[in-house]
């Protein structure tokens, strides 16, 4: 079975992500979420993981999982995946916020899962 990454492993893809001039704005976006996320309680019990360059965060008993990625904009896209779903609803709920609403549309998407 494959080992989750850690935050560690998932800190150091986003800081070599911003050295790309291409992917500047994501890479320090997510670096930037990663913090935030590390630093606040109601996310101890959250498992990452990385999907492509997005971060995905899942519950250990949840059968959902939220997907996060930045835009060049800066801007982040939230969805609520529902495993097993076709690939037309795999994504089901998305929203998009800025940096300053990222940790409480997360917070809020954890209470869906």
């Amino acid at each position: 079975m494959h080992k989750p990454p850690t935050w560690g492993e998932i800190t150091e893809f986003y800081a070599d992500l911003a050295t790309s001039p291409r992917y500047y704005v994501c890479g320090t976006g997510m670096l930037d979420l990663v913090t935030k996320i590390q630093k606040h309680p109601d996310f101890i019990a959250i498992q990452p993981a990385l999907a492509h360059a997005g971060l995905t965060l899942r519950t250990q008993m949840a059968e959902r999982s939220i997907v996060i990625d930045c835009d060049k904009s800066g801007y982040y896209n939230v969805y609520l995946d529902h495993c097993g779903d076709t690939p037309e609803t795999y994504f089901g709920k998305m929203t998009t916020v800025a940096a300053d609403e990222i940790v409480p549309t997360l917070l809020d998407y954890l209470e869906r899962l």
